[in-house]
């Protein structure tokens, strides 16, 4: 008898291994590296990753912001740490905006692989404006069920999603980041749909780590130019 339950408690570990979901690897979700460029509709438009630097504990990239006709209108850092992604600063100053720091930075991407996960994080505003204003924030996070998303970039199932609420725990009439915002990530890719601040997008066109992604019809003329309307009649995809 003895045997016989040995065996079967080894047959069920067995049987149960096999049902193992893949580990969560928060870095899968990360792709930033000098070089790559990414395009998005609505309100985060293009963005490219200019510079990677060592840092105690981890990385930092630099990104820069473009118009649709490729001129820079912000720079944003993020930082890597054990694998996870975290937004920094967004400094605008060049375009006559303030810039804003994160203390401790912002999660930028996905902190966990199961549903229904949550977290927070509380922090400080810090902007570049006359009085050095400060305002503490709380950002509250959730995990919710992957989904498939066709965007103009490309197929990309089970997408990890994470939803966070922000919200200012000091008075201000001027919020930057208040409000609610969700993010779907490919591995591989990172972020490749979004919906934050009244608006939503897709990731429609993007150069990482050596590979395209990119709508029917080929690759536009000129990266920085994507997202420009063109004119009917002009011949261009």
């Amino acid at each position: 008898m003895r045997r016989f339950l040995l065996l079967s408690l080894a047959l069920a570990l067995l049987a149960g291994c096999g049902k193992r979901t893949p580990q969560f690897n928060p870095g899968d979700y990360v792709s930033y590296q000098p070089g790559n460029m990414y395009v998005y509709t609505g309100m985060m438009g293009y963005a490219e990753v200019k510079s990677r630097l060592p840092i105690e504990g981890g990385t930092q990239f630099v990104v820069v912001d473009k118009d649709s006709a490729g001129r820079e209108i912000a720079r944003e850092t993020y930082v890597q740490k054990d694998g996870r992604l975290y937004w920094q600063t967004f400094d605008g100053t060049g375009q006559g905006m303030l810039s804003y720091t994160f203390d401790p930075p912002l999660p930028a991407s996905p902190f966990s692989g199961t549903p229904g996960e949550k977290a927070f994080q509380e922090g400080v505003e810090i902007r570049s404006d006359s009085a050095g204003t400060r305002l503490r924030y709380r950002v509250d996070m959730e995990i919710l069920p992957p989904e498939d998303v066709a965007a103009p970039a490309g197929e990309f199932p089970a997408c990890a999603r994470m939803k966070a609420v922000i919200t200012y725990l000091d008075p201000t009439n001027a919020p930057f980041i208040n409000g609610e915002a969700e993010w779907w990530y490919a591995p591989g890719v990172g972020v490749v749909k979004y919906r934050a601040a009244g608006t939503e997008g897709m990731l429609e066109q993007a150069s990482i780590n050596g590979r395209s992604y990119e709508p029917p019809g080929g690759k536009w003329e000129n990266f920085g130019q994507a997202s420009a309307p063109q004119e009917e009649g002009d011949g261009k995809h």
